[in-house]
């Protein structure tokens, strides 16, 4: 299925500072830690955590998860030492020149940073519309009021492939996003994303 916006150019990628990428490795430090504990128990041949730690961890998740959607799944998908390898090489990238950072880095931030945004406008029509509403021209107006930085990309297309995304997906909507605007495939952003790019 193309998801692509019909004649949509390339979005603008905005670079991630020096606060992002540090920001970005202690996401990479805290699932690192997350995944180690975790591998240890199970080597041990545990399955779980006692409840202080349990409430620990899922502090550590909620703080993770609203400062960065969609990190969660990196404890699944990487190993520790593979999300200790990420945030060094973040933090290496954060203390040289950002324009010269390996290509995967802002592929991770811009995912995350898409992927809130994606969030914020599905949650905004369904406050308004609930799940099988319809996105009016009225509706589309108001979203430009209460939103005067999205610009003419906002229309009614737009905004209903938020409100239904393809397969009720909304990461569809974040490959076809930063495929267009990375030139990568579908495959290649989620190896960036929760593989192993280094």
């Amino acid at each position: 299925m193309d998801l692509a916006m019909a004649g949509a150019p390339p979005e603008r990628v905005v670079s991630p500072t020096p606060a992002d990428l540090r920001a970005l490795a202690d996401k990479y430090r805290t699932l690192a830690a997350l995944r180690a504990r975790r591998e240890e128990l199970e080597g041990l041949g545990r399955a779980g955590f006692d409840e202080a730690e349990g409430e620990a961890r899922r502090r550590a998740f909620r703080r993770v998860a609203h400062a960065f959607p969609g990190a969660l799944r990196e404890l699944d998908t990487c190993s520790a030492a593979l999300l200790q390898k990420k945030a060094e090489a973040v933090e290496a990238a954060a203390a040289r020149d950002t324009s010269a950072i390996p290509t995967w880095i802002p592929v991770v931030f811009h995912f995350h940073h898409t992927l809130r945004e994606a969030l914020a406008i599905k949650l905004w029509l369904a406050r308004r519309l609930g799940r099988a509403g319809t996105v009016t021209d009225a509706i589309v107006d108001e979203y430009r009021a209460a939103h005067p930085a999205a610009g003419t990309e906002v229309d009614q297309a737009f905004l209903e492939r938020h409100l239904h995304p393809p397969g009720g997906r909304v990461l569809a909507l974040v490959w076809d996003r930063l495929g267009r605007s990375h030139g990568l495939s579908a495959a290649q952003i989620r190896e960036a994303v929760f593989g192993d790019p280094l």
